[in-house]
């Protein structure tokens, strides 16, 4: 005589609600090696999930408490035992994290210059996978499968809860994005003084920071080119093919627009 190896397989019954489940579902098993002759007791591991049932109304699994019936064998031809269940309430709340990628801004004064994308974690003591629901800028919460990619410009108000299969909802956890990808528009022209130009910049998004200017002069087959000047007021610019005016524009976000040329 050999000794060899029983698989003891685990199932339960109807779940307790008024929505149809099977009368057998498969809920865990365990092996255990035995000789000839020999018996042992074993602890089978319940997935959870065989406890629960999938609302197609409120779009989340639910997890009904009461008692279940209990069924094991090694087959569902060959129950040998038979007992009942008890599925406690759970009262205990998931949690929920929002994780950006980057982590931080890659801008300036806190903003993205970058698509941002949101990954969201919810972990729970009973259920392995409660529901994240997701909104954004106060709107209504809608669940939210996967990440979030924010690509359009502007400020985001993301507000993430999770919810387990009792019903228990999370405290709600807030970021704020603050994203901006697109350079300030900067534009020049002559003043009333037809000596001086002014310059003018504007930004949709997070604003304009600074306004810079500076001259190129060609002599010769040469270029010479000043440093970049913080723009203030008005500057000299002389009807001289030869000198060139440059200016560009820097955001809040650290965006910079193309280097323009007047004339």
């Amino acid at each position: 005589m050999h000794s060899g190896a029983a698989r003891p397989q685990a199932y339960v019954g109807n779940l307790p609600t008024d929505v149809a489940t099977p009368d057998r579902a498969h809920a865990g098993f365990t092996r255990v090696a035995l000789e000839p002759g020999q018996s042992a007791e074993v602890a089978i591991p319940i997935d959870r999930r065989s406890l629960q049932y999938w609302d197609v109304d409120a779009n989340r699994w639910v997890t009904p408490t009461g008692a279940v019936p209990l069924y094991v064998g090694s087959s569902l031809e060959d129950i040998r035992v038979t007992g009942e269940l008890s599925v406690p309430a759970d009262t205990v709340a998931p949690t929920v994290t929002i994780t950006p990628d980057p982590a931080q801004p890659d801008g300036d004064r806190g903003w993205y210059v970058s698509p941002v994308t949101l990954a969201f974690a919810a972990t729970d003591d009973q259920d392995a996978a409660p529901v994240v629901e997701v909104s954004v800028n106060g709107g209504e919460f809608s669940v939210q499968d996967g990440p979030l990619v924010l690509e359009a410009d502007g400020v985001y108000t993301v507000t993430a809860r999770a919810r387990d299969a009792a019903g228990n909802v999370s405290e709600p956890v807030t970021v704020e994005i603050r994203l901006d990808r697109t350079p300030p528009t900067v534009t020049a022209e002559r003043t009333r003084l037809r000596l001086l130009i002014a310059i003018s910049a504007s930004d949709q998004v997070s604003g304009v920071a600074s306004i810079q200017y500076r001259y190129r002069l060609t002599v010769g087959e040469r270029d010479i080119t000043t440093p970049w000047r913080r723009y203030v007021s008005p500057v000299l610019a002389l009807p001289n093919a030869r000198l060139v005016l440059e200016y560009r524009a820097t955001d809040n976000a650290g965006n910079v627009s193309a280097v323009s040329t007047f004339p």
